[in-house]
């Protein structure tokens, strides 16, 4: 929905506000999608966090946990006697690099590593 505002009085300033207010909601609706698909997959047993989106503000600390829960529930699978017996994939290990700038660098070893 696009919001077009040529006014600078007060229905002006209103309406800037709505057109703000409307960014912000289509955002949280394609964050709160992704959240869900996320946890959905987490529940069917596929620990790969794939999130596209910035989770900027509010939601920065959603993404924050996302990436603690996923490193939890690997740590405690790796435990179990029926997971100790697969061997995690370079992505599944990528994934479970403790900080955003490990994840990076393993993340170009992971790529170099499809490429053989």
């Amino acid at each position: 929905m696009e919001i077009s505002v040529n006014s600078k009085d007060e229905v002006g300033q209103l309406a800037e506000s709505l057109k703000n207010l409307t960014v912000r909601l289509v955002t949280y609706i394609a964050y709160i999608g992704e959240i869900s698909d996320t946890l959905d997959e987490f529940g069917r047993g596929n620990f790969i966090l794939n999130l596209t989106h910035s989770y900027d503000g509010e939601f920065a600390s959603i993404k924050i946990l996302l990436y603690e829960l996923l490193r939890y529930s690997k740590r405690r699978l790796e435990r179990s006697p029926k997971f100790r017996n697969r061997s995690l994939t370079a992505q599944e290990r990528l994934q479970m690099a403790p900080r955003p700038w490990l994840r990076e660098r393993w993340s170009r070893q992971v790529s170099w590593m499809n490429c053989l």
